[in-house]
């Protein structure tokens, strides 16, 4: 998605890191608009929290794991 918006932002300083806040941003409101159009009803806080967890999912994964004391090589023994 980058590449899509660093030609249409040349104008405007942006550092490299903020190109993925926008689009995270741009990706959220892709998802409210699909939500509005759906006719479903779907609350701004779970449009939030699903981005949360797609932002943050992993690096919260690794965490729980570490506390409970799990290993990478834990779900390949198996």
């Amino acid at each position: 998605m980058t590449k899509l918006i660093q030609p249409r932002l040349d104008e405007f300083p942006v550092h490299e890191g903020e190109y993925r806040t926008i689009t995270f941003v741009l990706l959220l409101l892709g998802v409210a608009i699909a939500a509005i159009s759906s006719g479903v009803m779907v609350s701004a806080f779970t449009v939030l929290f699903g981005g949360l967890l797609g932002l943050f999912g992993l690096r919260l994964f690794k965490v729980i794991r570490s506390v409970t004391g799990g290993s990478a090589g834990d779900a390949q023994d198996r």
